[in-house]
């Protein structure tokens, strides 16, 4: 799809006798060849197909496939420092995540911190044992989840204390409060 090219079923000598293709818009791909896109229902130009697989034991699988549209633009980083929160069932699985999240950074250097702190803010769930970081940088996010650098850090067990949803205005303050169990409305923070 991304090269605009139908590859040869490289097996494909003679087709099934049976199988009639004469008046659709199936074909057989004998030699590769150039895949112009069609119009889809809104007359945008996309590229379909149906991929099959079969396998011995009988187990089968279909898929139809189709272009995506434009990737979005990408909005310029955020400034500033940061809240990297995490959230596990229990210490030892949050201890373990903390590890596992600074080899995914090392092992991925392209990966922005306002695109770490944003999914982690937004996409994941709450759940009651809670570390955060506030990192103005990568370095620093990796230290903190490392436990090399304890600057920033904050702990909880997520039980919700009285007194609501979290009002705070700086990145330490939404930290703690997070950490204490309090409500932080992440998604209004990217708006």
């Amino acid at each position: 799809m991304r090269h605009g090219l139908i590859p040869p079923h490289p097996h494909l000598s003679e087709p099934n006798r049976y199988l009639r293709l004469d008046g659709t818009p199936l074909t057989l791909a004998h030699r590769a060849r150039a895949w112009e896109p069609t119009a889809d229902e809104s007359a945008r130009p996309v590229r379909r197909a149906g991929v099959s697989s079969f396998g011995f034991g009988g187990s089968n699988a279909h898929v139809v496939l189709q272009t995506g549209g434009a990737a979005p633009a990408r909005r310029p980083a955020a400034q500033g420092p940061l809240v990297v929160p995490l959230s596990a069932r229990d210490g030892a699985a949050l201890a373990d995540y903390r590890l596992r999240l600074a080899d995914a950074l090392d092992a991925l250097p392209d990966a922005g911190l306002d695109q770490v702190a944003y999914t982690l803010q937004v996409g994941r769930e709450e759940l009651p044992h809670r570390f955060a970081v506030v990192a103005a940088d990568r370095t620093r996010l990796v230290a903190a989840l490392r436990g090399t650098d304890q600057g920033g850090v904050h702990l909880g067990d997520g039980t919700a204390r009285p007194g609501g949803d979290a009002s705070p205005v700086t990145p330490e303050e939404l930290a703690a409060a997070w950490c204490a169990g309090r409500s932080v409305g992440w998604a209004g923070l990217w708006s």
